[in-house]
């Protein structure tokens, strides 16, 4: 793919007076694969950069926090019987 000419964000952020909410780095290899398959950028690689950017997007939009699965540590089923015995 041929260089563009490209804006940067801070350019752009102070020509529209507002900060910018995601900044998705263009990868010409992912967004044609997506293009051509007719997929999401999430089918083609969903744990990727990319995809947790646009999510992330989607749910600041959406005024609704994204929702992460907390890890679990190795005390955690103690400390919740320990919580259990206090109350």
């Amino acid at each position: 793919m041929l260089k563009r000419p490209e804006i940067a964000a801070a350019e752009f952020a102070k020509a529209v007076e507002t900060g910018p909410t995601a900044v998705i780095p263009h990868d010409a290899k992912l967004f044609g694969a997506a293009a051509d398959n007719g997929q999401m950028i999430a089918e083609i690689e969903a744990n990727g950069k990319t995809a947790e950017i646009f999510a992330d997007l989607a749910s600041e939009l959406a005024g609704r926090a994204h929702l992460r699965k907390p890890r679990r540590g190795v005390l955690d089923p103690l400390i919740a019987r320990l919580g259990r015995r206090w109350r």
